[in-house]
């Protein structure tokens, strides 16, 4: 499922930023190999930004196979009472539907979270692209 915390390259995108400003004062110390690698560095993040986001759209898949889940939960509960009757099995049944209801919205509310900060990453990747691609 969807992994707690933050974007996993955020501590090599923190190097990067460090590297960068340390290039923007002696541009004239850094040579075409090492901007070449840093450009590198920064294509292998987009690509990693990309892989976790279709992560994240499958993940919101999931979630929304599990609402329907929900909904057939409701219609045994109908069903339950129509027909059987039977008060456990309907403590049952709405037990697992808060459950569910539970994990659904704590997976959205992380999947949310995770998606902000990928998307925050990208658009730092980008701005130090920039900044790479003013230095050649």
């Amino acid at each position: 499922m969807a992994s707690s915390g933050s974007f996993g390259s955020t501590k090599a995108l923190l190097l990067m930023v460090t590297l960068l400003s340390l290039v923007c004062a002696g541009k004239g110390l850094i040579d075409d190999d090492d901007l070449t690698k840093m450009m590198e560095n920064i294509q292998e993040l987009q690509k990693e930004a990309a892989r976790r986001k279709a992560v994240i759209k499958l993940e919101n898949l999931f979630v929304g196979i599990v609402q329907k889940l929900v909904l057939v939960l409701d219609y045994l509960t109908e069903m339950v009472v129509k027909v059987l009757q039977d008060q456990h099995l309907l403590d049952i049944l709405e037990e697992s539907k808060d459950i569910l209801e539970v994990a659904i919205s704590d997976l959205q509310q992380n999947l949310r979270y995770e998606a902000t900060i990928i998307s925050d990453n990208e658009r730092k990747l980008r701005l130090l692209m920039e900044m790479i691609i003013n230095l050649y």
